[in-house]
């Protein structure tokens, strides 16, 4: 499939390097400009192909973002045989049953519908190296900070590297306290520093604390 990219964005450029290093990230850049392919090419270079256990989950606010999510990891693993699910709401149950009992080395999908697979034991995650929050900010506003936490309170992972990626519509202060938000939820599941990488207000990158 052609992916049609010709030279990195800014964001790519600074959130990448970060991203395979194993650092938490935050994402900020306008709309349009690969912060998708960001995470993605981050997911894609962690995995271990040979295995079929899930080794990241990206959790997203719409069922259509997180086709979307899957549709570019697809895309950009093509030649790497990648198996990717889209775990949504207003779809089969069964077939995400069938799907994750056979193996995916990626799941995109929604709170709700993610974390029934995970109760159901269908969805397992002792394998996850990488777990993406899209579009942060649109979770809190839709309400989903709850699912998110019971989520990652089944998780009880420790040492995986935390990607969040947030629009444009905020600010560099509203993405910082966006961050430690999501920190106050998830207080023993994140690093005590993290990299903000914004392509919005003229600064290329922040590192700062996140005090709990």
């Amino acid at each position: 499939m052609f992916i049609g990219f010709e030279r990195p964005s800014a964001i790519q450029q600074r959130a990448i390097k970060p991203i395979i290093q194993g650092r938490d990230v935050i994402a900020q850049s306008q709309s349009g400009t690969g912060k998708t392919a960001v995470f993605s090419i981050g997911i894609l270079q962690m995995l271990e192909t040979t295995s079929n256990e899930t080794q990241a989950l990206t959790l997203s606010p719409t069922r259509e973002l997180a086709e979307q999510t899957q549709k570019v990891l697809l895309a950009l693993g093509d030649f790497m045989n990648v198996q990717c699910h889209a775990c949504i709401g207003g779809k089969s149950i069964g077939e995400d049953i069938r799907r994750l009992d056979y193996g995916v080395q990626v799941v995109s999908g929604t709170p709700g519908r993610v974390f029934d697979m995970i109760r159901r034991k269908n969805l397992r995650t002792r394998g996850l190296k990488m777990r993406v929050i899209d579009e942060a900010d649109e979770m809190l506003n839709r309400g989903f900070k709850d699912q998110i936490y019971d989520i990652y309170r089944l998780i009880k992972l420790l040492f995986t590297t935390t990607i969040i990626k947030i629009e444009t519509r905020c600010n560099f202060v509203s993405s910082f306290f966006c961050f430690k938000k999501m920190t106050q939820i998830f207080t023993s599941y994140y690093s005590s520093s993290a990299r903000l990488c914004d392509t919005t207000s003229g600064s290329t990158r922040h590192d700062f604390q996140v005090y709990e």
